[in-house]
């Protein structure tokens, strides 16, 4: 089955020390095998970056794990996080459809990777208390619409939202979850889509080589995603 994995690299250039966490889809059958994919997919990402950017890259090791559902074309969801207690109005900023469009570099062809922000729309407490819901949704766009409309139909169709909710703990409708907009739209960050292939990359950089390698020590249970009910 599938699943999503964060993989954590250090890369050292003359002038920078960087912390990069890629993220990948990945098929494996246990944890036992995703680990093992995963060392194996971080010993061939080292290099690939390594030429890619002219800088020495070390694989440290498997980050994170979380729940992925294909297949891998538009409307493929490659994980989520769930909140309680967020106030709405705090997500306004993120949401502002200028400061994504800005984001886009037009609405040329690719692949793109929405956060689509959900609410639970049938709770009893007020708005500013209600559950929030951020999935990551994969958009295959062929530059002839726009790329907001495309997302927004997307994020807002029955079977992307039973992907949702076939994985929370806490039983929810399809029908409960209402779109409040997207925080963010970035591009799938390798050439093409696909297993092993990064669609995220987080780059940050740090002072000490301590600072990257204590990120695998951040309290954090690896599981291997449960199969879809």
């Amino acid at each position: 089955m599938l699943a999503g994995i964060t993989l954590l690299f250090k890369c050292r250039s003359r002038s920078a020390l960087l912390g990069m966490l890629n993220d990948y889809v990945v098929s494996a059958r246990s944890l036992r095998d995703l680990k093992k994919r995963a060392v194996n997919l971080g010993k061939r990402e080292s290099h690939r970056i390594a030429v890619d950017t002219k800088m020495s890259c070390e694989y440290l090791g498997l980050y994170d794990t979380y729940y992925v559902c294909g297949p891998l074309k538009s409307g493929a969801l490659l994980g989520y996080t769930s909140t309680w207690g967020i106030k709405q109005k705090t997500l306004l900023p993120m949401m502002n459809e200028i400061r994504i469009r800005k984001a886009l570099s037009g609405s040329s062809k690719g692949a793109y990777v929405i956060d689509a922000v959900y609410v639970i729309g049938s709770q009893k407490p007020p708005i500013f208390k209600r559950r929030i819901i951020e999935a990551a949704l994969l958009v295959e766009h062929d530059g002839k619409k726009d790329i907001l409309e495309v997302a927004g139909r997307l994020a807002n169709s029955p079977h992307v939202k039973r992907k949702i909710t076939r994985d929370l703990r806490r039983q929810v409708l399809p029908e409960e979850l209402e779109i409040a907009g997207f925080s963010s739209i970035r591009r799938w960050a390798s050439p093409s889509v696909g297993l092993g292939r990064c669609f995220k990359c987080n780059v940050k950089r740090y002072a000490k080589e301590f600072m990257i390698s204590r990120l695998l020590h951040e309290e954090k249970k690896l599981v291997f995603p449960k199969p879809l009910r």
